[in-house]
């Protein structure tokens, strides 16, 4: 039996590579299949799977959706979606706008403790949607925390 691995991030949501650079890491290893599930999105699918078909490892669709249960955050992974389908495409824009909403609120907290991020500089940073992550990296890149432990603290 050969290894696979269902749970990968790439740089659309927290993840190191791109999604290319992902699936292609994953070949280097030894995996013969990987599902891709980033945070709240599906936009690095396309370049995955065309990785995938250049190299020969399989790519299966996938997303972690960000939730809450009971007051409680959870996160749900699902696979084999078509991130085209109709049903889907609205979830996946108020996903979008939920996180796009939590990031302007992160960023004028920052702003109110003399920390001002360009906006279109962490843009540039994300291979997607912008999250917690693409502005804890730049907190540390630009010195205001030692780790992105820190930042996140």
């Amino acid at each position: 039996m050969q290894p696979i691995d269902l749970h990968t991030h790439s740089t659309c949501s927290d993840g190191t590579l791109e999604p290319g650079q992902l699936v292609r890491e994953a070949h280097r290893i030894g995996l013969s299949a990987l599902a891709l599930t980033d945070h709240d999105t599906m936009a690095g699918i396309p370049a995955a799977r065309e990785a995938g078909r250049a190299i020969g490892i399989e790519v299966l669709a996938g997303i972690e959706i960000s939730a809450d249960y009971e007051g409680r955050p959870v996160h749900l992974l699902g696979y084999g979606l078509d991130p085209r389908h109709p049903a889907l495409l609205p979830l996946l824009e108020e996903l979008k706008l939920i996180r796009e909403r939590r990031n302007d609120s992160i960023l004028e907290k920052l702003t109110t403790l003399g920390i001002h991020l360009d906006q279109s500089e962490l843009s540039a940073s994300a291979n997607g949607l912008v999250g917690r992550p693409h502005i804890a990296k730049m907190l540390v890149r630009l010195g205001h925390a030692a780790s992105i432990d820190q930042a996140f603290r």
